[in-house]
């Protein structure tokens, strides 16, 4: 039997945290023991033949509902103000997040997430960062210098060592740097005491648990490992061998805990057995690794149901488990009853071969030995035949159908999951009716649909974290693709464009150019800038918010309301801009800031932010120059200046490119007006036809009731014509004839 770890000791922290979450451990797995059909002892039917698995039913049902496929990077300037540097630093951790998104198995994670958040209510990720170790770098001795081996590059003395394979370079290198998300198994995460996770996350602790055969823990913390306890049978076990933790044998692995201590900001590895100067249970202190912001490696978990008491949710079997157990109860009984539900009877004994005729083909006699006798009896074939009853047992079974029917309804309003979200939508609903549904669906899954993609957000915002802080600068640039941008191609052309020039003056006249007086190369400039802004966390955090979008798929029909709603407002915008520009053109910078300002305003637009701001830049341009030109015109007497080819190449350039942006804009827009009006006219012989049919049932619904007043009295007037009523007397009124008023 294991010693009880003494108080105080990260050991005794982590088993009174265990302890906490020991109730609701048991409940998770029961309701995953459930999930995959496997009986539970004190359950309905140990058999499992006649289960009906709600819970895996609503799992199935509501976890596309929840998550469908692994969400795309969107890092944009905060407040979308004019920030080009935060532009191109936004693209930068856009391209290069989804890339590492692609490859970190975040898909994978997050759907196991969701699985735990339906079954026990609690999903936890977990972000690693990981690279490939090299070996030093060999040194050779060249005329009495050290060099690297590979390039002949001369090394500095003091850092070339000896080692068994010879010289070599003191440094440690990676490659291939790179972050993994791991699923959380529920059973292996645990945290310090807390009401709210902002407690956690203020001053607290978690942890998770992974295993480790004695070759691998040795190769990962040393000689240390060998004191370790081993008590788990294998690897992935959670239940030592004392515990009943699989068959009888020698334990083969240990349980290692990785914590995260907030307060001190240390990743401390902890397992039973070791004693050493860092405290007992402690195998290895490390500062913090990775400089996160939040600090720990995990997001908040993606919870299902919780309480204001304490963060111990509640799995959403337990809402429901009478209802499931009710279920149950009726399949089994169903299940009998249909068993019984045989063509089963008895004939008399003296005609043996009276079954066969159950047996025969159509068109077959066949002999019957004593059927003579039993004609002769006097008794007829139905007395020599019984058939058992089958009507009651088929009218219970009917009933049962309904009940079950009935229990279900109620299980799917305690779990959520309405007819919507199963398919199971009425034909001869409208399409309003539908919509309505799909509303109140979706509203009601959308808090635990929110933790989900909160969950998978924070993640995505740790993983970049990960590659600012952990990654080499030009990884990133390498997995952004910062080079093939847009506008840092352009800027490379121009740049590219400017030393020919240079160096064609320079051919020309060696004096006109010195040598080493190169222009500054503007791409590596940008590329500096976007770095130190992404390093600096307080101008980082500031200027960028990195988010994911929809977890689920996207409506199309929403994406395409959305762009056409964005090119009709840009089209309708420029068609009315423009000749106000021509006319006043000290009003191109108010209009070209009105333009940015609107479109940053749609979704759909995101992609075309640069362009926008590039084609105002431009309005800006021409505005000034037309500015110039008229005060240049004024302070020289009306004379006009000698043309610059320059200035006029560089205008005839802009305005060609903005007629033609201009023209494009206009056709798009025209050919979204024209889809618009024939929306429009569709929707007006649609509401025609209504109205038209309203009209007909208006004209017959009075034709009724005008043929009823007339039938109404032609039957008064028959009334009165076959028995007329005798005079009243004035003591008391005659007596009517039989039936008169009934």
């Amino acid at each position: 039997m294991a010693m009880k770890p003494k108080h105080g000791t990260w050991p005794a922290k982590i088993d009174r945290a265990r302890k906490v979450f020991a109730e609701w451990v048991k409940l998770g797995e029961k309701a995953q023991r459930r999930y995959q059909n496997k009986p539970e002892q004190g359950d309905v039917d140990l058999t499992g033949k006649s289960r009906y698995n709600a819970l895996w039913a609503n799992v199935q049902a509501l976890q596309p509902a929840l998550f469908s496929r692994a969400p795309t990077v969107v890092a944009e300037r905060r407040h979308r103000d004019r920030d080009p540097i935060g532009r191109i630093a936004a693209e930068v951790i856009t391209r290069g997040a989804n890339q590492e998104v692609e490859r970190n198995n975040l898909e994978e994670a997050m759907s196991q997430v969701v699985l735990d958040n339906l079954l026990v209510a609690r999903g936890v990720p977990w972000v690693r960062y990981e690279a490939d170790k090299l070996d030093p770098r060999k040194v050779v001795m060249h005329e009495g210098t050290p060099q690297i081996a590979e390039t002949g590059e001369p090394v500095d003395p003091t850092a070339v060592a000896k080692g068994k394979d010879g010289l070599h370079v003191d440094e440690t290198r990676f490659d291939n740097q790179r972050t993994a998300i791991d699923h959380v198994e529920f059973r292996d995460f645990v945290h310090s005491e807390a009401r709210t996770w902002a407690d956690v996350e203020r001053n607290g602790w978690v942890g998770r648990r992974v295993t480790m055969s004695r070759k691998e823990g040795v190769e990962r913390f040393g000689e240390k490992f060998r004191h370790v306890d081993l008590t788990l049978p294998g690897p992935g076990s959670r239940k030592p061998l004392s515990e009943g933790g699989g068959v009888e044998g020698e334990a083969t692995h240990a349980e290692v805990w990785e914590i995260w201590d907030k307060p001190s900001r240390k990743q401390i590895f902890v397992a039973t057995g070791v004693k050493g100067n860092e405290g007992e249970g402690v195998l290895e202190v490390r500062d913090d690794p990775y400089h996160l912001e939040k600090f720990f490696p995990c997001p908040k978990p993606a919870y299902g149901t919780l309480t204001n008491e304490d963060l111990i949710p509640i799995p959403d079997y337990e809402q429901y488990r009478d209802q499931a157990e009710e279920l149950d109860r009726i399949s089994s009984r169903i299940r009998r009853l249909t068993s019984a539900l045989k063509n089963v009877g008895a004939y008399d004994g003296s005609a043996e071969k009276l079954a066969t005729l159950l047996e025969a083909d159509d068109g077959t006699m066949v002999p019957i030995p004593g059927l003579k006798e039993i004609q002769g009896s006097g008794k007829g074939a139905d007395d020599a035949v019984w058939f058992m009853p089958m009507r009651d047992i088929a009218q219970t079974l009917m009933h049962l159908y309904e009940a079950r029917n009935q229990a279900k309804a109620v299980l799917d309003q305690i779990s959520g999951v309405a007819d919507l979200v199963r398919g199971q939508v009425d034909p001869r609903e409208k399409a309003a009716q539908s919509k309505i549904k799909a509303s109140f669906v979706s509203q009601r899954l959308d808090q635990r649909r929110k933790a989900v993609e909160k969950c998978a957000r924070d993640t995505i915002r740790i993983v970049v974290e990960l590659q600012i802080e952990m990654f080499p600068k030009e990884r990133l640039r390498e997995q952004s693709g910062y080079d093939l941008i847009d506008e840092v191609r352009e800027l490379r052309e121009d740049y590219e464009q400017q030393l020919q020039q240079l160096q064609e003056q320079a051919a020309e006249d060696p004096s006109v150019v010195q040598s080493g007086q190169e222009p500054p190369n503007p791409v590596e400039g940008l590329w500096d800038a976007v770095v130190q802004m992404l390093e600096n966390d307080k101008v980082r955090g500031f200027r960028i918010d990195v988010e994911s979008d929809s977890t689920i798929e996207m409506d199309q029909t929403r994406r395409k309301e959305e762009r056409t709603e964005f090119l009709e407002a840009m089209g309708g915008f420029l068609n009315n801009a423009l000749p106000i520009m021509e006319a006043s053109p000290d009003l191109a910078e108010p209009v070209a800031a009105m333009l940015e300002y609107a479109a940053k305003g749609y979704n759909a637009g995101r992609g075309l932010e640069g362009v926008f701001e590039e084609a105002s830049r431009k309005i800006r341009e021409r505005a000034e120059m037309a500015t110039q030109q008229e005060q240049q015109a004024a302070e020289q007497g009306g004379e006009q200046p000698p043309p610059d080819p320059k200035a006029e190449a560089e205008a005839a350039r802009i305005e060609q490119q903005t007629e033609i942006e201009g023209q494009r804009a206009q056709a798009e827009q025209q050919q979204a007006t024209v889809k618009m009006q024939a929306a429009q006219q569709e929707g007006q012989i649609k509401l025609q036809t209504a109205q038209v049919k309203l009209r007909e049932a208006q004209v017959g619904l009075e034709k009724a009731q005008i043929d009823l007043a007339i039938r109404q009295e032609e039957l008064r007037i028959k009334k009165e014509t076959v028995a007329p009523a005798p005079p009243v007397a004035p003591t008391a009124p005659a007596p009517g004839p039989a039936g008169a008023g009934m």
